[in-house]
């Protein structure tokens, strides 16, 4: 017994790009096997089999069809009358036409100014969700949500390479709970990342004040030092500084 598949490969869909799949059903010797029952499974998910109609003809032969929303390599499996066949045609899915994005690497919490790390990453996706490894989209990077008014620096615009945007050393210079980025690309549904936070940095000698409370007193007299240590971005340290 022989299965094929053609095309071997095809585009992600719900079954308007399929293979046809073709049943030989022959006995030890060759000859064909009329009046067999095939049904028909493939490896993956997202698949959409249509199986067999009619039993094999007098030649032995009928067909199905089988299509996926998958990506990647799919094994078909013919049973037919009972009995497993041996052969198994292997289908490869392309990913469909570009249609969204998604983070992959989501941005982490940081101190003001410091890079997020590791790099935020957006993919490029078809509308089954896998991803579009032909894709060198330029996608550009902004904040979704700003609850401290910071100001988002880095490389903000880069084109993706096998479907996959890297965003090195992105940071805010702004200490506030809950910020979000958004990716954007053409008409590409837009996508936003989960909430991060940016949190003070470490202490700046070249933004750290020291006020006195009087620059001229009397002999003996005494003066208050408030030393108020901030980070390289200017965010207090301490709320009133040391005294």
């Amino acid at each position: 017994t022989t299965v094929s598949a053609a095309p071997t490969t095809i585009t992600a869909s719900g079954g308007s790009s399929a293979a046809t799949v073709t049943i030989t059903a022959r006995d030890g010797f060759g000859n064909p096997v009329a009046g067999k029952t095939v049904t028909l499974s493939a490896t993956g998910t997202g698949n959409t089999i249509v199986q067999p109609a009619a039993l094999t003809n007098a030649s032995g032969v009928t067909t199905g069809a089988f299509a996926s929303t998958q990506a990647g390599a799919h094994t078909v499996t013919a049973v037919v009358g009972g009995v497993t066949a041996t052969q198994r045609p292997a289908v490869t899915v392309n990913p469909g036409v570009a249609a969204a994005l998604a983070f992959i690497v989501q941005p982490t919490d940081a101190t003001d100014g410091a890079a997020i790390a590791p790099d935020v990453q957006v993919e490029v996706r078809d509308g089954f969700a896998n991803r579009v490894t032909t894709a060198t989209n330029a996608v550009t990077i902004a904040f979704g949500a700003n609850p401290g008014s910071g100001t988002l620096s880095g490389l903000l615009t880069v084109n993706a390479v096998s479907g996959i945007a890297t965003f090195p050393g992105l940071s805010v210079n702004r200490t506030a709970s809950g910020y979000t980025l958004a990716a954007s690309s053409g008409v590409l549904t837009v996508a936003t990342s989960g909430a991060f936070n940016i949190a003070v940095g470490a202490a700046s000698p070249a933004t750290s004040t020291v006020s006195v409370s009087s620059s001229t007193v009397a002999s003996g007299s005494a003066v208050t030092v408030t030393l108020q240590p901030r980070d390289a971005s200017g965010n207090s340290l301490i709320a009133g500084g040391l005294t």
